[in-house]
This record gives structure tokens, C-alpha cells and sequence, in this order.
């Protein structure tokens, strides 16, 4: 997939998503360290300690605070807000007592002991800030927190002032190394999104990116529609340009496509692949709605034929065209194949007759050369589904009869529509109505990385002329 469209998940979304479905484990996980860590050191406070109850008895304010964090987990708000403010709190409660409670050790311990508290209270800088580095609001609670201790600790125990600045660089130290491990995990998870969309939809592969175990994605019937589009003449744009060129213009027009989609389909619900010139995109809704699959996909190939081709057409100065097959029916959609090699399947009739369907758009295209726009051919249930909706009329619906044997006994219909007066589709929900809002921007930047290729196709085009 080409990166000629930016993401519109960026890395930093991403990481709040893994955030907050992770915060739960995290909170059990380090409540329980933090409070072995407290029993263990209770433990060597018999051996290094000659008073060893100026400090142990302490020692199960933080395990309170642990044992609190591990209750608190099974009770979760209602709202989001209130889980992120909740999540916040349990994991730098714990963290911060402890370095509190370190503060404390420091001022309290004789001579004999100074040395082993001043260097506890190094280790606690470290590892309980550490842990917490992949949750941002967290870890500066308790950096932050723990710098207006020590800063102040510092200004009313002169004699400790070295102390106090050594554990508060200890602590700052630890700060600037997690915004750099955080920044590289960032990238890790964009980059896992990224190659799991080969294999998967997008909301799916975002799920599986940030640990959501709500959304799943096993192999079942589902109502859905398949988008399949062809280039024509593509041979004859190949013999002008080389390889090297026609890589990078697929790059940035299966790049603006999935730009598109994401503005079409916001909640990833599509599966997109592509091969040379060819097109197939799944549709699908995850509450198996077929009529809100059938809006977006009827949008989106609106303006696939229309501004999107426009656009290519003006910022390359070339001829290109496609013509689409549209299907929609129930299908046995999920991944599958063998263990280790599973991706996005659909296994259905309607897949293969929206190939078909394609197919038939060429076979028109030869009788209607002079035809600038798309030729889109669709079944019968796509037909009635976009009258159902009100998409279509019946007198752009033009009935007719396919040689192809896969079709004969099949109604088929060649969607006659000028495409390239769009018109926004109206939807019911003020959502939907924000999200087509995009189309008037998406349509004038989605081809600006085209700009780039435009002068190196003329050249090229020019030099092969002369040849």
C-alpha cells in the first residue's frame, strides 16, 4: 500500500486506544510487583537495619494502596471519561506513595542507615516511574508530584539538598528516557496497524492493534458488497511510463483510495486490496446492517468515479479510466486459511459476480468509446437496495442482457449516472452528515501528491515519443 494518503490514525491515537483497553492488566500487574516489592524489602529490613521498625511498619501504606488499585479494577464506570480519569489515578496511586513514603525514609533514617535509604530512594526514582512509561498522564502525576516533594524537602532540610537533587535528576532522568520509549512503542503500534490491514479491515486490524478484545472478527455469514474495478488501458499507459513510475502512481492512487474510504467508512468497517490496475473492496457493517453498509459503499463509489477520477484525469494530464462491478448479497466473511497464514476471505457468490459484473462494464466500455465517465454495472439486489434508499431512480437503471453464460439467467443493470456532478447524499444522523462535510476538501487535496508525478510522466511520455 502506497503512502501517498496520510493515515488518519496517527501513532499517537493509537497509543491512547493501547492505553486505555491495556490500563486494566497494567494496574493488576504493578499493584501486585509494587506490593511483593514492599513484602520483600520488609523482609531485609531484619537484615540491614538495626531498628528495623523506623521502617516496616510503614511499608503497608503502599500494599493498602496495592491491594485498593487491585478491588478498584473490578468496579468500571459507565462512561469513557470516567474509565481514563479512573485508570489515571490507580496507576500512579501506588507509585506515588511509594516515592512519597522513600521521601519520608530519607528524612527519619540515623547515620548508619543514611547511605542504603539515600540509595532505595534512587532505585524507587527509577522503578516505579519506569513501568509506567507507555502511559503518559500517569507518569507525569507521579514525576511531577514527586519533583514538588523533593524540590521541597530540599528547600527545608539544607543538609539533604544534595540528596534531594540527585533522586530529582534520578526522576527527570527517567522522564525524558520514557518519552523516548514511548515515542518508539508509538511507532511500533503504527506499524503493526499498518501491516495488519493487509490482512484484515481496518477497524479490525485497529482492534487487534490496540488489545480490543470486543471486536472479533471469526469467519461468519455476513451481509455485505464487493467493489470491483478495473483500469482500461492500462497496457497502453504501461508501454509509455516505466515500471519505476507506474509503481509510484499506483502508490499515491491506492493511497488517495484508502484516503477515501477512510472518509467513506469512518469506523474501518471495509476491506481493501488491490492488484496491478484492479480493485476489490469488501463492505460491511459490524451490526450486520446491510442498508448503512449500502449507504457508504453507493457514496464512496459515487465519488470513486467521479471527483477522484476528475482529479486524476487534471493533476496527470492523462486519459485514464475504470469501470466498476457492483454485487451485494450474504457472505461467509472473516479471516481465514491455513493457521499462520490467515487474512479476509469472503466466500460468496456475490464476489465473484461483482468480477463478472466488471467484466460486463468492459464489454460496454467497447461499444461506448467516446464515454468519459465510468461504466458501473450492478445485480438485481444492489439495484433494489439503492431504490430502497432512495440512491437511484428507475430511469438511471438501464436493464439489460449479458452474454456471459455466469450471468444470463441473472438481472443486471448499467447504473447511468454522470459522475462527475456529484451530488452529496443526505443521511439521517447529524454523524453521517459530518462525515460527508469532508467530500469538498477530500476532493481538492486528495490528488495534490499526484503534482509530483505530473511532470515526470510528461517528460517521460515526451521521451518516448521521440524514441
Amino acid at each position: 500500500m502506497g503512502d501517498g494518503a496520510k493515515d488518519i490514525s496517527p501513532s499517537s491515537s493509537l497509543l491512547a486506544d493501547w492505553s486505555y483497553h491495556q490500563a486494566k492488566s497494567y494496574i493488576r500487574v504493578l499493584s501486585l510487583a509494587f506490593m511483593g516489592g514492599m513484602i520483600l524489602c520488609a523482609l531485609f529490613d531484619w537484615i540491614f537495619f538495626a531498628n528495623f521498625s523506623r521502617y516496616t511498619p510503614f511499608r503497608f501504606i503502599p500494599i493498602t494502596f496495592g491491594v485498593l488499585s487491585l478491588v478498584a479494577t473490578e468496579f468500571r464506570p459507565s462512561k469513557s471519561w470516567q474509565i481514563k480519569i479512573l485508570n489515571s489515578i490507580l496507576l500512579s496511586s501506588t507509585a506515588l506513595v511509594l516515592n512519597l513514603l522513600y521521601h519520608f525514609y530519607l528524612l527519619r533514617a540515623p547515620s548508619s542507615d543514611f547511605n542504603i535509604v539515600f540509595y532505595g530512594n534512587l532505585l524507587i526514582a527509577f522503578f516505579s516511574i519506569f513501568p509506567l512509561n507507555r502511559f503518559l498522564i500517569p507518569q507525569l502525576l507521579v514525576v511531577l508530584s514527586s519533583l514538588a516533594s523533593a524540590f521541597s524537602l530540599s528547600i527545608l532540610f539544607p543538609q539533604l539538598r544534595d540528596q534531594f537533587h540527585l533522586i530529582m535528576i534520578c526522576q527527570l532522568s527517567t522522564l525524558i528516557l520514557s518519552f523516548y520509549l514511548r515515542q518508539e512503542f508509538a511507532n511500533e503500534l503504527a506499524e503493526k496497524f499498518r501491516t495488519l490491514q493487509n490482512i484484515a479491515p481496518r477497524r479490525v486490524a485497529r482492534a487487534i492493534t490496540i488489545g480490543d478484545k470486543s471486536e472479533s472478527f471469526d469467519p461468519r455469514m455476513r451481509p455485505t458488497i464487493c467493489l470491483c474495478s478495473d483500469w482500461r488501458n492500462y497496457q497502453a499507459l504501461a508501454s509509455r511510463v516505466n515500471a519505476e513510475t507506474i509503481s509510484r502512481l499506483f502508490e499515491d492512487f491506492y493511497g488517495s483510495v484508502k484516503q477515501a474510504l477512510e472518509v467513506f467508512v469512518p469506523d474501518g468497517s471495509y476491506f481493501f486490496e488491490w492488484t496491478a490496475d484492479q480493485v476489490f473492496i469488501t463492505f460491511y457493517d459490524p451490526k450486520d446492517d446491510l442498508l448503512a453498509a449500502m449507504k457508504r459503499a453507493v457514496a464512496f463509489t459515487e465519488f470513486y468515479c467521479g471527483p477522484l477520477l476528475e482529479n486524476g484525469r487534471k493533476n496527470l494530464k492523462l486519459k485514464i479510466n475504470y469501470d466498476v462491478g457492483l454485487s451485494s448479497g450474504v457472505g461467509f466473511l472473516g479471516l481465514q486459511g491455513p493457521k499462520g497464514f490467515k487474512k479476509t476471505t469472503i466466500s460468496a457468490e456475490h464476489a465473484g459476480i461483482a468480477k463478472r459484473l466488471e467484466t460486463e462494464a468492459k464489454s460496454l466500455r467497447s461499444d461506448n468509446l467516446s464515454d468519459e465517465n465510468p461504466i458501473v454495472v450492478i445485480d438485481k439486489n444492489t439495484a433494489n437496495l439503492m431504490k430502497e434508499l432512495h440512491l437511484v431512480s428507475d430511469a438511471r437503471l438501464e436493464k439489460f442482457e449479458s452474454d456471459n453464460k455466469d450471468l444470463k439467467s441473472k438481472e443486471i443493470y448499467r447504473w447511468k449516472y454522470d459522475f462527475s456532478a456529484i451530488k452529496l447524499i443526505k443521511f439521517e444522523t447529524k454523524d453521517e452528515e459530518n462525515i460527508f462535510a469532508e467530500q469538498g476538501a477530500l476532493k481538492k487535496s486528495v490528488f495534490s501528491s499526484w503534482n509530483n508525478l505530473m511532470e515526470t510522466l510528461s517528460l517521460q511520455s515526451k521521451n518516448s515519443t521521440k524514441k
